[in-house]
């Protein structure tokens, strides 16, 4: 993220404290090079703690540490730059006009500046990148494959709207780049009175079935 907005821009990183984000990780991908700008929303996590006055002490004293690991990393030399696939993800998100900076209102309500529109990812060549990158991304994660290269979950499930081509693309990447053969559903907003009825599509989510969901973007998931 700090890459591709430059070092001058101020990240917003939704999703630290009561959300259960990782403050290293989020510092990691937004610090700039001085270790400023960027904003920590974690207003929920002072304000419902038992001494407020402690926790935001204890916040600040949190980031300043990770602060200073990163900076001390920097120096050393130790610090990993990101991997080829989301270096090649961001330079194609921002050529496709998809990744823009700004002050963008979300549906959750919340001010963002940066918005990602995967609406606009309108072509064939566009959609196979797309799939490409998310099934990278997906099979980097140690929270999603296992010890031996599978998968952890049995279901991608794309929300209507922009949810629903994603999730065909990248179950279609899945398979074609790593051989991994997962469940594909999606949902409709409004349920069908005829054929098959119902507002789910596609693969069974019931009996205890693994499900990843995956969209463009997903910040307090009302979208869903």
């Amino acid at each position: 993220a700090r890459k591709a907005a430059g070092e001058g821009v101020w990240i917003l990183a939704p999703g630290v404290g009561a959300q259960g984000g990782d403050l290293e990780d989020a510092c990691s991908a937004g610090l700039n090079e001085k270790g400023t700008a960027m904003l920590i929303p974690v207003s929920r996590g002072i304000s419902r703690a038992s001494d407020p006055g402690a926790a935001a002490k204890q916040l600040m004293e949190n980031i300043n540490q990770v602060r200073a690991k990163l900076q001390s990393k920097s120096i050393d030399g130790e610090v990993s730059t990101i991997e080829p696939y989301q270096k090649e993800f961001l330079e194609f998100s921002l050529a496709e006009g998809v990744l823009k900076f700004g002050s963008f209102v979300l549906k959750s309500g919340r001010t963002s500046p940066y918005f990602f529109n995967a609406g606009l990812f309108a072509t064939g060549a566009a959609l196979f990148k797309l799939g490409k990158a998310y099934a990278s991304a997906i099979m980097a994660s140690s929270h999603l494959v296992d010890e031996n290269g599978g998968v952890k979950f049995d279901v991608m499930f794309g929300p209507a709207y922009k949810g629903i081509p994603l999730g065909a693309v990248v179950s279609a990447a899945l398979y074609s780049n790593y051989g991994i053969n997962v469940g594909y559903a999606y949902n409709r907003k409004e349920a069908k009175d005829h054929g098959e009825g119902g507002t789910l599509v596609g693969a069974s989510m019931a009996d205890g079935k693994r499900v990843l969901v995956i969209d463009d973007v997903i910040t307090a998931g009302t979208a869903i």
